[in-house]
């Protein structure tokens, strides 16, 4: 009983230490009106209204760059979409339904010309620490 334990919990102190981690620099962000919202993808459901797998709010305190970090993820391949949420309503406010009216960035800095991107252009494999940098759009 006692081994049993023991094993138990040496993979338990083990998952946890060796836990995916994925740091965020936000960089370009113009002033310090709302917040920066982070929303963290898989594939399957890429943009998708509550689709995420995680989000994430900052205050914004000056413009500049904002640095976020997502923990305990499980490894594998992610996107992201960085909004300056200037109003914090917590979504991308558009004009004519379809222009962002508010900065904006997704994952590998992938700059879509016209309409939303594909996941394959937004995605990162995510193993031990990531790091990603991106840079707003406004």
């Amino acid at each position: 009983m006692k081994t049993w334990l023991l094993v138990l919990s040496t993979c338990l102190i083990s998952s946890l230490a060796y836990a995916d981690s994925l740091n965020i620099r936000v960089t370009g962000v113009q002033h310090d009106e709302g917040q920066i919202l982070v929303l963290l993808y898989q594939q399957q459901d890429f943009l998708k209204d509550q689709g995420e797998v995680a989000r994430q709010t900052v205050s914004l305190k000056e413009p500049g760059e904002v640095r976020l970090q997502f923990n305990d993820l499980d490894p594998g391949d992610y996107a992201f979409v960085v909004v300056h949420d200037e109003n914090s309503n917590n979504e991308m406010d558009r004009k004519m339904g379809f222009i962002p009216k508010e900065g904006w960035a997704f994952s590998t800095n992938y700059k879509p010309r016209f309409g939303p991107p594909k996941f394959k252009k937004c995605r990162f494999s995510l193993q031990g620490t990531t790091e990603q940098q991106v840079t707003l759009i406004y």
